[in-house]
């Protein structure tokens, strides 16, 4: 893997319209070999150029690797809120 970048945020602080900005930006604007997504999915892409990982947990080894990181912040009463009405 070449070069790493993470979008994270807790659950519900909109980490995962983040992430496919994200993604989509990097997808439309660059000529790399792009693989996408979650935490799990991490050793599937060692092959790629550019790795873009969504987290929602701090992950030493994965912050010290990543040459970026977005994170989503949210207040807490509105991400309690959209647990509500998920969940």
């Amino acid at each position: 893997m070449k070069k790493l970048i993470v979008t994270a945020g807790m659950p519900r602080s909109g980490s995962t319209w983040l992430y496919n900005a994200v993604r989509l930006l990097l997808e439309q604007n660059t000529s790399f070999d792009i693989g996408a997504g979650w935490i799990g999915d991490f050793n599937s892409f060692n092959h790629h150029d550019v790795v873009i990982l969504k987290i929602h947990n701090y992950e030493p080894q994965i912050a010290n690797n990543a040459i970026k990181i977005f994170y989503s912040f949210r207040d807490i009463r509105d991400v309690l809120a959209s647990c509500k009405r998920k969940f």
